[in-house]
């Protein structure tokens, strides 16, 4: 399934440009609120942004022709997606109070459905794990009608396994499965804008260092294969379930494998029942080393080879290890740290980077991902005032983790390894058609 967005709308050129490889596509249109109203109850807002997208998914659900193969392609499953936003707790205690509320939700959406011909619905909410009983009557209508529903829940990543999140998370997925089609786990966003926590008391850092008291915050690759591989094992009780999800990299120690016997066979969710969500996204971190004063210093980002040497496999290996020599000699216990907040960085700004100047790329091996650094000017436009009295702007050092074609394949065959056959991409038109290619 692909997700597309009206803030990305490479998406939809995309969308038919790939058809032939893609089941289900998930236009991000609806909201669903609690509208007060005795009468109506929940307001569904939303739609085909302009007249063209509604052109756009009808000729998705319909037959075409492969113009390089002259194939016939099937149609595609149109499932917009329905977000319910600004529920308080208790609109969520209203909407489980009586059936008739359940009966109304379901009543609002499927009078979408069926007006625009979708083949179904993908429900987000935050409270997705407390709400089975309304869903299982939406479940309920939507397949009396032919139609499909998944619904999506978040990635189990807390400290550990019998956390409270966790547990709320995999009963609520227990719960769902029996009668939804699909459960999309959004297994990204591990490491996000606010960087992985690294603990500074195990680094050599002076008593009074702010390091100490603030903490430190590292950056880091969106999806861990070990991310994903514990989530799955998780929901589908393999043996190989980890016991905490704080440490994907690695960084701090190993996984304790509970073993067989920490599951009931209650709690296991059939393999087909899942949706694995693989992001088509990366994000950007501006960062410093530290000192061994406990103080930070900005770097200048390591060279990549001179222009006749590219395409050279070796020289791009030696300068490679350059840089991480660098790193070893300037960082203490950690490479680098964050400098501040993270941002998403989309296949636009990569391709920024890339035309102003060269950049050394190297890959992660706990996540597939590719990352390099460079160098940007400070959005405030902060500017140095020099000695002589000139001042120049202030640049971050950055350093951007993004997936390639060879990131979505090892993706995929992680999940596949686990015996589950769906992904979900979010989202191709903040990826580009690069990333569709190993599809």
């Amino acid at each position: 399934m692909a997700y597309v967005t009206p803030w990305n709308q490479e998406g939809y050129t995309l969308a038919e440009a790939y058809r032939g490889r893609l089941y289900s596509v998930s236009p991000v249109w609806y909201t669903i609120t609690p509208s007060g109203d005795d009468v109506t109850k929940y307001s569904v807002l939303g739609g085909p942004p302009r007249s063209s997208d509604a052109e756009w998914y009808l000729r998705l659900s319909q037959p075409a022709v492969d113009k390089g193969t002259g194939r016939t392609l099937p149609p595609v499953k149109i499932l917009p997606r329905f977000r319910f936003e600004g529920w308080q707790a208790q609109d969520y205690k209203t909407l489980l109070s009586a059936a008739i509320e359940g009966i109304a939700l379901t009543e609002n959406i499927m009078m979408e459905v069926m007006t625009r011909k979708y083949d179904g619905v993908v429900i987000e909410t935050g409270a997705m794990w407390a709400l089975r009983e309304p869903i299982k009557v939406l479940a309920d209508r939507l397949h009396g009608e032919g139609k499909q529903i998944v619904v999506v829940m978040p990635a189990l990543r807390n400290e550990a396994i019998t956390s409270e999140t966790d547990a709320l998370i995999k009963s609520g997925v227990k719960d769902l499965a029996p009668f939804v089609d699909k459960i999309q786990i959004m297994t990204y966003d591990y490491t996000g804008s606010q960087g992985t926590y690294f603990d500074p008391s195990t680094m050599t850092l002076p008593a009074d260092s702010i390091l100490r008291t603030d903490g430190i915050r590292l950056p880091g690759p969106n999806t861990p294969f070990s991310y994903l591989r514990n989530n799955m094992e998780a929901f589908l009780g393999s043996s190989k379930a980890q016991a905490a999800f704080s440490d994907p990299l690695g960084q701090f120690g190993v996984f304790d494998d509970l073993g067989e016997a920490a599951y009931n066979d209650t709690d296991r969710v059939p393999a087909d029942k899942l949706m694995m969500g693989v992001a088509m996204y990366g994000y950007t971190y501006p960062l410093a080393h530290v000192l061994a004063s406990g103080n930070t210093q900005a770097v200048s980002p390591p060279t990549s080879p001179t222009a006749a040497k590219d395409n050279s496999t070796e020289e791009q290996e030696k300068y490679r290890l350059r840089a991480d020599q660098r790193e070893a000699v300037h960082a203490l216990d950690a490479a680098r740290i964050l400098a501040a907040v993270g941002d998403p960085v989309t296949i636009r700004e990569i391709r920024e980077v890339f035309t102003a100047g060269k950049a050394l790329v190297r890959k992660d091996a706990s996540s597939g991902e590719a990352y390099f650094d460079y160098l940007k000017l400070k959005e405030d436009g902060s500017v140095h005032t020099r000695e002589d009295g000139s001042t120049a702007p202030v640049a971050w050092y950055r350093r951007a983790y993004w997936p390639t074609p060879t990131t979505i394949k090892e993706r995929i065959e992680v999940v596949e390894e686990h015996g589950v056959k769906s992904v979900a991409l979010w989202d191709i038109g903040q990826g580009g058609a690069w990333l569709l290619h190993s599809l």
